[in-house]
């Protein structure tokens, strides 16, 4: 059991957990489910880079789960987070290696084409310092991430404040709708706004 897991891990547990409700709703039976975390990597270098630096310095940890049973939130967050923990460890020796061999353990090498497998990606740009960037005219009022047209992806960004989590979410229309209504996210979160 997590007792203090990080907004990240809290936040895109709940975000999983309710994307597979939404599935299960949809399709009527369990399926497995995995959620592609991109991690930046600019501190785990060796030596490390730039906080600033700029380009695609992420390795990606791969956390699956049957949905068999219902899961329960608490298991999800325990899950991720000792799953994060182990990558943060390992990251730069191993990534490469284990990648492949977990990936081949689980039988899932290609499921990014298998459809009997929910993929879901996910990316934390929190922390990045949005809203202290500057370009003359003062500090953004409203800080979002570009409309990428990838299905099934996660990103989550600060608030203005520092203080919350802001969740960009894209599914196929029916999924969405869904979504938008999954009681328990709906118990921690408001609809754009």
């Amino acid at each position: 059991m997590v007792l203090q897991p990080t907004r990240f891990e809290a936040v895109s547990s709940l975000i999983w957990k309710c994307l597979d409700n939404v599935s299960r709703s949809i399709k009527g039976f369990p399926r497995l489910s995995v959620m592609s975390i991109y991690i930046n990597l600019r501190k785990r270098t060796v030596p490390s880079l730039p906080g600033n630096a700029i380009g695609n310095a992420v390795g990606v940890f791969f956390p699956s789960h049957s949905t068999e049973k219902e899961i329960d939130l608490q298991d999800l967050v325990t899950k991720l987070s000792k799953g994060l923990k182990e990558f943060h460890k390992n990251a730069m020796e191993t990534i490469n290696e284990k990648k492949k061999a977990w990936l081949s353990m689980c039988g899932i090498e290609n499921f990014g084409v298998r459809d009997d497998i929910d993929h879901y990606m996910c990316s934390s740009l929190c922390r990045f310092g949005f809203y202290e960037a500057d370009f003359g005219w003062g500090k953004p009022a409203w800080a979002t991430v570009p409309n990428w047209m990838v299905l099934n992806f996660v990103v989550l960004m600060d608030t203005k404040d520092g203080e919350g989590v802001e969740v960009f979410v894209t599914l196929k229309k029916e999924e969405m709708t869904l979504f938008e209504l999954e009681k328990e996210l709906l118990e921690f979160a408001a609809v754009n706004p």
